[in-house]
């Protein structure tokens, strides 16, 4: 085999390469996604809409939804950078 796993997976390391292994063996494959800031919705958008292409409908989507619900999270968000913040700056 040339790297590619089946169905167009690349396992370029051994845990990878069990992965994909352990993946056959339940009737598996991982997807090719590109490594992009918007891998987490080409993902979404590959099992919601059956196309890494509508990952643009899929992000809007959550921007819609986050500013419409703004209140049900903000303050845990603004608390968790302040955290984090003070964690890596003192």
């Amino acid at each position: 085999m040339d790297g590619q796993g089946e169905k167009g997976t690349v396992a370029c390391s051994k845990d990878e390469a069990a992965m994909d292994s352990y993946l056959r063996s339940e009737g598996l494959y991982r997807k090719k996604i590109a490594k992009d800031g918007s891998c987490l919705f080409r993902a979404v958008a590959e099992q919601a809409m059956h196309s890494q292409s509508e990952h643009l409908k899929i992000r809007k989507s959550c921007i819609k939804y986050l500013r419409e619900t703004r209140g049900q999270y903000e303050a845990a968000i603004k608390t968790f950078i302040r955290v984090e913040l003070e964690q890596s700056f003192g």
